[in-house]
């Protein structure tokens, strides 16, 4: 948790350090959290399956 809330600090500032419009960024950064927990979760399922196939084949 303290990863994403330095993330959302991060997020509210340029690369110059002036405050961004907090309106927009945050959106798209919540759509961006979202999207990496999908992915990961996939990635984990496909790993998971591919671990079950693997040791059916192998018995």
């Amino acid at each position: 948790m303290k990863l994403f809330k330095y993330i959302d600090d991060l997020d509210k500032y340029t690369k110059n350090g002036d405050k961004k419009d907090n309106k927009k960024p945050v959106d798209i950064w919540k759509g961006l959290k979202i999207f990496a927990i999908l992915f990961f979760a996939f990635i984990v399922t496909v790993v998971i399956l591919f671990f079950v196939i693997y040791s059916n084949i192998t018995v």
